[in-house]
């Protein structure tokens, strides 16, 4: 009798992982079947997206939604990311394109979180309000949500600083901060200095802000030349605080130089 238990554990044992084993190459060869249904190749945003050619004005680019973020679950509110599409119709074929979004467009940049994000739309699905974060083009790295402040952080692109036509990573980045109860955006105002990157303190409300002092005029950081910076984010009076005081910062300075 124990003889036979241990046969049809081993029965049972073989037979599980077979079925785990087919399930597992379904599911792959269904999401390389997805996968290869899009082309997840990264477009950049134009500058100047309306032109004419033979009296008939195009535009380059339409937007197209990514599945929406929750923000707050409690209040029903979420952030329905804004991408862009390259197309090669004209605008009044495009009218007719924008009143019947594709479902597809939902997974357009499903291969990262944030790829070709040009605005955010906050949704209220309680109240069914909408509020459009951005009031003008920019490309959007990234953001943050600060749960407790309720205010959300963005790192973005708002102009063609090296005037290419084009809005890209080659650009001066922002620091935006934008206000869920007062449904206001604010620019941080960084000064002389420019932006590196900006990011939560571990799970603390406050924001912590890395730049640089462009020295040579390049708009880059060089790391072996131009110094960096951290900023404290005080997020009530929108300003920069320093990280460390003037103390420690003279001592420091001061051991380097013996």
């Amino acid at each position: 009798m124990e003889k036979l238990k241990k046969i049809n554990v081993v029965l049972f044992t073989l037979m599980a992982v077979s079925v785990i084993s087919l399930m597992l190459t379904i599911g792959f060869e269904d999401y390389w079947d997805f996968s290869e249904s899009y082309d997840y190749k990264v477009s950049e945003l134009l500058t100047d997206n309306i032109q004419e050619k033979d009296s008939v004005e195009y535009r380059n680019q339409i937007i197209s939604f990514v599945k929406p973020h929750l923000i707050d679950s409690s209040k029903g509110l979420y952030l329905v990311p804004i991408r862009w599409v390259d197309v090669e119709i004209d605008v009044e074929a495009q009218i007719s394109t924008l009143e019947l979004y594709d479902a597809r467009s939902l997974y357009g940049n499903m291969s990262s979180g944030y790829t070709n994000v040009n605005n955010y739309v906050l949704k209220d699905f309680n109240s069914l309000e909408e509020y459009i974060i951005f009031d003008k083009k920019v490309l959007i790295e990234d953001y943050f949500h600060l749960e407790k402040k309720r205010v959300i952080l963005f790192n973005a692109y708002p102009r063609d600083t090296n005037r290419d036509g084009k809005l890209n990573s080659s650009d001066e980045k922002k620091v935006f901060l934008y206000d869920l109860s007062a449904k206001k955006l604010n620019q941080i105002d960084t000064s002389d200095l420019k932006v590196v990157d900006s990011f939560q303190i571990s799970k603390l409300e406050s924001v912590l802000i890395t730049l640089y002092s462009d020295l040579n005029k390049n708009n880059k950081l060089d790391i072996r030349s131009e110094p960096t910076f951290f900023k404290i984010l005080d997020l009530e009076k929108l300003e920069l605080i320093d990280l460390l005081n003037e103390v420690t910062i003279e001592s420091l300075q001061e051991i380097l130089d013996k």
